[in-house]
């Protein structure tokens, strides 16, 4: 999975590892402090990953594609979960305990953090 792929697979291997020998995770989003990234940034990418959601739910209500309530909802999951210091669906101690091989491939922007 790409993007924001590995954070469903986050969560899906907290309630399902049975199901998986293993998971290949494409550039995660997640928020991150600057590494290797081309442009850095102070601090972490949390405030441009929130203008990224912003512009994509304004897209998507646009479109008719998804109401204001329930991306008001996936904000919440994403950014006021609790889990917004790492990948948008499991806490860093959730991510140590997978026991499922992973294979990460790092993106190199501000949405897809090294």
């Amino acid at each position: 999975a790409s993007c924001a792929g590995p954070s469903y697979i986050f969560r899906l291997l907290r309630h399902s590892p049975e199901r998986f020998s293993g998971a290949l995770m494409l550039q995660p989003i997640g928020v991150a402090e600057h590494t290797t990234e081309a442009g850095g940034w102070e601090g972490t990418n949390a405030a441009s990953t929130r203008d990224w959601f912003g512009a994509w739910a304004q897209e998507m209500c646009s479109a008719g594609r998804a109401t204001d309530a329930e991306l008001q909802r996936l904000h919440g999951a994403m950014f006021e979960s609790g889990t917004e210091e790492f990948v948008f669906s499991a806490s860093r101690e959730e991510v140590s305990a997978v026991q499922t091989p992973l294979l990460v491939t790092a993106g190199k922007d501000i949405y897809h953090p090294a």
